[in-house]
């Protein structure tokens, strides 16, 4: 799949000061604002093949995008299982995804 234009998101109720985090992504250390959610930052940087699933291993990403469906599951700070959708970006998360290549990230 190819990147999300980002021309057609916005970030809505954005505050000037907003507080900008570091995160790190499969490994990799970048900036995210605190409070929006997981699956918003992988999303913004592409990452839209998050986890495979169980049975068939076939690539998995988003789609109800508010809990309900479970196909957000990363692993954050060493949990595993838990919803991008719902969670909110803190400083010095440590989030992987499932994903059986991570050339997106």
């Amino acid at each position: 799949m190819s990147k999300a234009d980002k021309r057609t998101f916005k970030r809505l109720g954005a505050s000037d000061t907003a507080a900008a985090v570091k995160v790190f992504v499969n490994g990799h250390s970048m900036s995210a604002v605190a409070g929006d959610t997981v699956a918003g930052l992988l999303f913004t940087i592409g990452a839209l093949r998050i986890r495979r699933s169980f049975n068939l291993q076939l690539p998995r990403g988003y789609y109800c995008g508010m809990g309900v469906c479970w196909e957000c599951t990363v692993a954050i700070d060493g949990q595993r299982g838990v919803r991008a959708c719902l969670t909110e970006i803190c400083d010095g998360m440590r989030i992987v995804t499932d994903a059986e290549s991570h050339d997106d990230v």
